[in-house]
């Protein structure tokens, strides 16, 4: 079960940092076509552009923050890492294809009672 419950955390910090790398991606973006648009005149539009792009970039950032904590937890067998990796796992299930194989895999393996045993320090 440790080697499964390592594989979970490897694939969970993989994920937090394909996460945090999109996130800056999408905030480089909307905040070049908001400045585009500035640029150009249309000064409301470039505001809708840049709060979106904010939204955006908050909402992938927090799925990354998410994805980091659960994958450190579970590596350092702490027994919150279980509650941070279901976490994790419940909206990657959206993700279809990986993050949906991603998260079945996690919710059959930290539901398990074998990994109650394993995840033993507080």
């Amino acid at each position: 079960m440790a080697i499964h419950v390592k594989v979970v955390a490897i694939v969970y910090l993989v994920f937090g940092a394909l996460a945090a790398i999109g996130a800056f991606i999408v905030l480089v973006a909307f905040l070049t076509g908001a400045g585009l648009f500035a640029d150009s005149g249309a000064g409301g539009l470039a505001g809708l552009i840049a709060g979106l792009g904010m939204f955006v970039f908050i909402i992938v950032a927090a799925f990354a923050v998410l994805y980091i904590l659960a994958g450190t937890f579970l590596l350092k067998r702490r027994r919150v890492g279980k509650g941070w990796g279901i976490a994790a796992a419940i909206p990657s299930l959206f993700s279809f294809p990986i993050g949906t194989a991603l998260g079945v895999y996690a919710l059959v393996i930290l539901t398990r009672p074998d990994t109650d045993r394993l995840l033993t320090t507080p």
